[in-house]
């Protein structure tokens, strides 16, 4: 509730809401004043709260406590930074979180936060922007979505390739790719907003492009 600066949470089937944090304190005793931009349930009663600016909190449902994690400067293995928004978790129990303007934080239970703030290529291209979504299938190759390419990122050896601008389609050099998601066939789909749809094999390789003609929107 964004007038409010409060969590709630819907039941959709009696249409009751309550505030799940009113009473919770973090683990400094402060009261959770924050506007949520993003929540994910990581696992079984475990959310992951993204605020506008106080970094990210981590909610435990069942054991009803809150802990907030921010960025700080003097620490490498904290939040890059205090305006987290994009969550997505891989199947082992990393959790990577997108905080524009500088890159993605990502953590595990038990292990220490890692940061990516800058991408680059062999080629010397580099990126340090806005993180819109994050796609894994096999917890070690991430495919990124930002504001002007898709980034394929190998975690292990901390290498990027820039997919977008090197196909053969008709689009802006630099346009934003906003949501990334595979298919049951292990195909990359990638949203270009007011271009149309990339879809890629696991060799990168463009299968077919569906263009947003605006006077045909049969072809999207």
């Amino acid at each position: 509730d964004i007038p409010e600066s409060k969590l709630k949470v819907l039941n959709l089937r009696d249409e009751r809401s309550h505030y799940p944090l009113l009473s919770l304190t973090d683990q400094f005793g402060n009261a959770f004043q924050s506007i949520v931009t993003n929540a994910m349930e990581i696992s079984p009663g475990i959310f992951v709260l993204t605020t506008s600016r106080n970094g990210i909190y981590i909610y435990d449902r069942f054991h009803h406590k809150l802990v907030n994690h921010r960025h700080n400067a003097a620490d490498p293995t904290s939040l890059v930074n205090n305006t987290p928004y994009t969550i997505t978790t891989d199947s082992t129990g990393w959790v990577f979180i997108g905080a524009t303007p500088h890159g993605i934080s990502y953590f595990k239970s038990n292990a220490v936060i890692g940061q990516q703030s800058i991408f680059m290529d062999k080629q010397g291209n580099s990126y340090d922007g806005y993180i819109s979504s994050i796609a894994t299938l096999d917890n070690v190759n991430y495919f990124i979505g930002t504001n002007d390419d898709l980034l394929a990122w190998n975690r292990n050896t901390n290498t990027t390739q820039f997919l977008i601008n090197k196909l053969d389609i008709d689009i802006p050099v630099k346009d934003q790719v906003n949501y990334v998601a595979f298919d049951n066939k292990r195909r990359l789909w990638a949203c270009i907003p007011g271009q149309g749809i990339c879809v890629l094999d696991e060799n990168h390789n463009l299968v077919t492009f569906l263009n947003l003609a605006t006077n045909d929107n049969t072809n999207v």
